[in-house]
């Protein structure tokens, strides 16, 4: 939980207010911060003796940037971090969720249940990072939160630039004892991803038995005799559940070479689903609630006044006199320069939040306007690391107005003519004859029995759809548009197409596209999530965003569309062409938007 401030910490870094503290740990200090636009992040400071040597700067900003790659629903992103030669430190999205360290010491073992769901998740995370030719390094209990949708790891790129630091090797050890790899004991200069998955299953055994497989319960053994068992000794399991141990024995193989690989693990498994929050105790989700509940009031507490970052200047400059970028690209576009300058004083309406990875362009605004996308409305109560900016804050108002108009004409047509149909089947149209009345007769039945025909049909029909599969009223290409009246720098409305294809139960069956354009640059900072069905229900389905990107693919200045939201589509009782939208994670207060079938 969040901790008041003490009188020696600062009140600002980096431009950033410090609200409290979130927790300490062996490389530094980690505080709740806001930004000058009101959001949340947790910004950790690196302690002073951790980078000492010169090049740590650089090593520090080569591994934030190759994290930066990692875009998947379990890691944390990356906001902002330091440019200078002083304090270092490295500012997140704030996740409202305790680590698995916090909570096992607090509540105790997790179920075998929730276990099993954690190994899924974390077998998942590592999978993406892993593609992605990077190695974690440092997984241990404290850097894995619990979130309310998904686990997600935190500290990317630190553990590495710490270790390649020669302060590190004459000054100790970087990482967990009980939770490094043997190869990591021995000192290897190279880890492969087989260290990332023998933290993994050491993290496991603590989640189930509330301590780590190389000491006992109540034991706390020294770091010496720590690494020697884990070099020497086979893991301690006692009191690890029978069902988990399949599992984790093969994790903690001491031969790297013997480990399974997280992409052959995450074959056997599916994360994602609403599995994990099914599997979460309800003491845990009463914690996810308490805490966001919590949020909105600490971001409106008063801060100090935030300095501004080591070498900015003191005021922000206007999009007619842009700041270059700090630091010369490289040859590679996506980690190009530093990135963003300071952000904006807080006194000025919908500042932008700084992004990792690539520079503004030289010209543009002087700072990057945040991405548009990500759900149907805008965060009411923050339920993640902070509120995203959604183009979908007020429903557009009908571009159908004029067809609604029509049908409900057609409509009162059709009753009318329903109406004489229905009193001239009951003989009360005396204006009939015999004939005309046996014919009718006749008509009357041949409708019933092509009725019950029909109706058998379709009763067939829903015995043989797929439980598990996208019902197909909702398969096709569905558009809508909505106003962002928080974000001046959106010209006009926001585009919304919703794209789904034929597919099932955690598959993959279509996108979610966002197109908005920003005033000054005309730039599309729309983004496009690709969706995948996690629930199916009488009347609506939900999408989870598994992976999401600018829309516009040739801009390599618009960064940091995020991943993770879950949608909620719900067919219109009124009109089959019609769907409404919303966004239940993060969790919006707004109307559902409509989304209206094309004809394509």
């Amino acid at each position: 939980m969040v901790e008041s401030l003490h009188a020696e910490d600062p009140r600002a870094i980096g431009g950033y207010v410090l609200l409290g503290r979130l927790g300490a740990g062996g490389m530094g200090r980690v505080y709740l911060a806001r930004t000058p636009g009101g959001r949340a992040l947790a910004l950790k400071t690196i302690l002073a003796e951790r980078t000492g040597d010169p090049g740590f700067r650089l090593r520090f900003e080569r591994e934030i940037r190759n994290a930066d790659r990692v875009r998947s629903p379990w890691t944390v992103p990356v906001v902002d971090w330091s440019r200078g030669d002083g304090q270092q430190w490295l500012a997140t999205e704030y996740v409202p969720a305790p680590s698995l360290e916090e909570w096992v010491l607090h509540a105790g073992p997790l179920a075998p249940e929730a276990v099993t769901e954690l190994a899924a998740e974390l077998i998942a995370a590592l999978a993406a990072v892993h593609a992605e030719g990077l190695v974690h390094r440092d997984l241990k209990p404290s850097n894995v939160l619990l979130g309310p949708q998904r686990p997600q790891l935190i500290d990317f790129g630190i553990a590495r630039a710490l270790d390649d630091s020669p302060v590190t090797h004459t000054g100790g050890m970087i990482g967990s004892p009980g939770y490094l790899a043997p190869e990591q004991v021995a000192g290897a200069r190279e880890l492969s991803p087989a260290a990332d998955v023998f933290a993994l299953g050491a993290l496991l055994v603590f989640a189930a038995t509330g301590h780590g497989p190389f000491q006992h319960t109540g034991e706390s053994p020294a770091t010496a005799t720590l690494l020697y068992r884990v070099i020497h000794e086979p893991p301690v399991l006692t009191g690890l559940p029978e069902v988990l141990r399949p599992l984790v024995e093969p994790l903690l193989a001491k031969e790297p070479g013997a480990r399974p690989a997280a992409s052959a693990l995450a074959a056997g498994r599916t994360a994602g689903g609403g599995r994990w929050v099914r599997a979460l105790p309800e003491t845990l989700r009463e914690d996810h609630r308490r805490r966001a509940e919590e949020l909105p009031a600490r971001l409106n507490q008063s801060g100090g006044a935030a300095p501004a970052r080591p070498g900015a200047q003191p005021a922000v400059p206007s999009a007619s006199t842009p700041r270059p970028p700090a630091h010369p690209p490289t040859a590679a576009p996506t980690a190009a320069a530093a990135g963003p300058p300071s952000p904006p004083p807080p006194t000025q309406p919908h500042a932008a939040v700084p992004h990792t990875g690539n520079p503004y362009a030289p010209g543009g605004p002087a700072t990057p306007p945040p991405p548009v996308g990500g759900g149907f409305g805008a965060a009411g109560t923050p339920a993640t690391p902070y509120p995203p900016v959604s183009p979908y804050p007020v429903p557009r108002r009908s571009s159908r107005t004029v067809p609604a108009v029509v049908g409900a004409v057609l409509a009162t047509a059709l009753v009318l003519v329903g109406g004489w149909v229905l009193l001239d089947n009951r003989g009360e149209n005396t204006g009939g004859t015999a004939g005309d009345e046996g014919e009718k007769e006749a008509h009357k039945e041949d409708g019933a029995n092509e009725e019950n025909g029909a109706d058998e049909k379709n009763e067939e029909k829903e015995q043989e759809q797929d439980p598990e599969a996208l019902p197909e009223q909702y398969i096709g290409t569905w558009e809508g548009s909505a106003e962002v009246p928080d974000r001046s720098d959106i010209d006009g409305e926001v585009t919304v197409t919703l794209t789904l294809d034929p597919g099932g139960l955690d598959e993959h069956v279509g996108t979610l596209v966002t197109n908005a354009t920003e005033v000054l640059t005309g730039w599309n900072l729309g983004c496009t999530e690709t969706v995948k069905l996690i629930e199916i229900d009488d009347g609506s389905i939900r999408l989870e965003g598994t992976s999401s990107r600018n829309t516009d693919q040739e801009n390599p200045f618009v960064t940091g569309c995020q991943t993770g939201n879950v949608h909620e589509i719900t067919l219109d009782e009124d009109d089959p062409d019609t769907v409404l939208g919303t966004t239940v994670y993060p969790k919006s207060e707004d109307p559902p938007i409509p989304l209206h079938r094309t004809g394509d």
